[in-house]
């Protein structure tokens, strides 16, 4: 991961770097605010030229233990207790590995009605696209040809980021491997 901090410090001076925590991360966009152009650990951020990025942990309603684990891990008290304990940030790195393997169920599954009912009560006011993460796949919904959602892959696991190109007016948007990108 400190690799990966450190291509994102540098890639911030050629184009838009950001970051959503996930429910695995505490304190990253607190912490390495200065590695990205925008970081934030709200569950969504929309950029200026259209474009929502969303962790998209709550678009399942049907997962509720998830949805407990979230509200018990991700509240202002939880977060403050975490980082005011000696060993907070171990106990958050413990926590976050024993989540790899749970709720299988959900995380096998793809709710694609649930995506694409978000999908269709976010659309509006200026809205291009939507990337969601939380999935760990690659997957295109296109709502409408100027409405589309995209699942995007976990970084981490896949080593592909997410790069979205809208300056020539057309959305591009693509997957690669990050060490691969100049």
């Amino acid at each position: 991961q400190k690799d990966f901090l450190a291509w994102c410090r540098g890639q911030k001076n050629l184009r838009r770097i950001g970051l959503i925590e996930g429910n695995r991360e505490f304190f990253v966009s607190e912490m390495h605010a200065d590695h990205f152009s925008w970081s934030t650990s709200a569950t969504s951020w929309r950029s200026a030229d259209g474009c929502q990025f969303v962790h998209g942990d709550r678009l399942n309603p049907d997962d509720r233990r998830y949805l407990l684990f979230r509200r018990l891990t991700k509240n202002p008290v939880t977060k403050m207790l975490l980082r005011g304990l000696p060993g907070g940030r171990s106990i958050c790195r413990r926590l976050s590995r024993a989540l790899r393997h749970t709720n299988r169920r959900y995380r096998q599954g793809l709710p694609e009605a649930r995506i694409r009912q978000y999908a269709e009560g976010e659309f509006g006011d200026g809205l291009q696209a939507i990337f969601v993460g939380h999935f760990h796949s690659a997957r295109k919904f296109e709502l409408s040809p100027s409405r589309v959602l995209f699942l995007v892959p976990a970084w981490l696991e896949s080593g592909r980021v997410t790069r979205v190109d809208s300056s020539t007016g057309a959305l591009k948007v693509d997957f690669p491997d990050w060490k691969a990108l100049p």
